[in-house]
């Protein structure tokens, strides 16, 4: 049986504005791997996918995609933008795990993805988007909770 749990970022981190929020998977009453997405506004309200692990002894049983499906099912609950750096390298047998479902590249972006884009969402404000991603992880402005 599979659950996952969504834990909500404290209060005191919605007023700063960065936040994030954690998916766990737990497969037979332990936790086999989670995501965490850090919730950002500016230049459009979007989750970045900053953090995805699957426990070594449960890869290859498609923990993985299940995970990815439920990324896909809160972003999609919440109407948002999800935006990502796929780090996997190309030979690794995971490496299509977010296009097989959904996540598309991003134009002049190298290694990125995204996935639930509204028709009116520019590729200006998209490059934006991945400057500000850059910006946080060199500052390390991420509350990892």
């Amino acid at each position: 049986m599979r659950l996952f749990k969504h834990r909500h970022p404290p209060e005191s981190y919605k007023q700063m504005g960065t936040y994030t929020h954690r998916l766990e998977l737990n497969f037979s009453g332990q936790n086999v791997g989670e995501a965490e997405l850090v919730c950002r506004n500016d230049p459009f309200p979007f989750y970045y996918l900053f953090f995805l692990r699957i426990d070594n002894e449960q890869k290859g049983r498609d923990f993985g995609g299940a995970l990815v499906e439920q990324l896909n099912s809160f972003l999609d609950s919440k109407g948002k933008v999800g935006i990502l750096r796929n780090i996997i390298d190309h030979k690794n047998p995971a490496f299509l795990i977010y296009e097989k479902r959904g996540w598309r590249p991003i134009d002049g972006h190298e290694h990125w993805l995204i996935y639930n884009v509204p028709k009116n969402l520019t590729p200006d404000r998209i490059d934006k988007a991945i400057h500000g991603i850059k910006v946080m992880e060199e500052g390390g402005s991420f509350y990892y909770g």
